[in-house]
């Protein structure tokens, strides 16, 4: 029997969400709002990044993608 892992059973491999929730987080989203932006699937995480990016104020970003 073999001990090796595979890719999709690897305990350490982040979730799509704890990705999204980590690109949030360096963007500059502050951590409430990056937790739930990265579950929304809906919104656009490029576009999120970008609009902190371009210098929008976290307040307006936050009703402008939710």
């Amino acid at each position: 029997m073999s001990t090796q892992l595979h890719a999709d059973t690897d305990p350490v491999e982040p979730t799509v969400d704890e990705w999204r929730f980590r690109q949030l987080l360096a963007a500059g989203w502050p951590e409430q709002e990056a937790l739930l932006l990265a579950a929304r699937h809906d919104v656009d995480l490029h576009h999120a990044c970008e609009l902190l990016d371009r210098g929008c104020d976290t307040e307006l970003a936050w009703q402008i993608l939710y």
